[in-house]
């Protein structure tokens, strides 16, 4: 009987001991934040500059709705040469993008970003007076993404 308790409470104290060494990593929403600013205040500085947006993104979150999302709305329409998105944080998200004209036409797509703060161009040559961008975390436990249109007016 006393060889059963201490076999039980042996296991016990380690099992505590190797939960307590479990990795239970905070996700660093501060500094991932900090870093998606940083992007967004450098390409709202360059000439050409139509705008930008963060998105944080948690593995909780559900799929976005069709309207949700962040939208740059433009007073006209304008020329949009094309956009950069990156990704801070851990796992891949995938951004949908999508462009709306005056005549209501839309150009749409979705490309995925690795969250390692590499930058992924997103080619556009179109005309319009909005985009909007959703995305989610495909992997990972969280992420902040940003993303920043460069065009011009006609």
């Amino acid at each position: 009987m006393h060889q059963s308790l201490r076999s039980v409470v042996l296991i016990a104290v380690l099992a505590t001991g190797l939960f307590s060494c479990a990795s239970t990593a905070e996700t660093d929403w501060q500094s991932m934040q900090d870093d998606a600013d940083g992007f967004v205040n450098a390409a709202t500085a360059e000439d050409g500059s139509l705008g930008a947006a963060t998105q944080r993104l948690t593995a909780q979150d559900p799929p976005p709705a069709d309207d949700g999302g962040i939208t740059l709305n433009f007073p006209s329409e304008v020329s949009i040469d094309g956009a950069v998105a990156t990704c801070f944080g851990d796992g891949t998200a995938q951004l949908e993008y999508s462009v709306t004209s005056e005549e209501g036409s839309v150009v749409s797509g979705s490309v995925d970003i690795v969250c390692d703060g590499g930058e992924t161009e997103i080619p556009l040559a179109e005309r319009g007076d909005a985009v909007r961008f959703s995305a989610v975390l495909v992997s990972g436990t969280g992420a902040v993404v940003a993303a920043a249109v460069s065009g011009g007016a006609e």
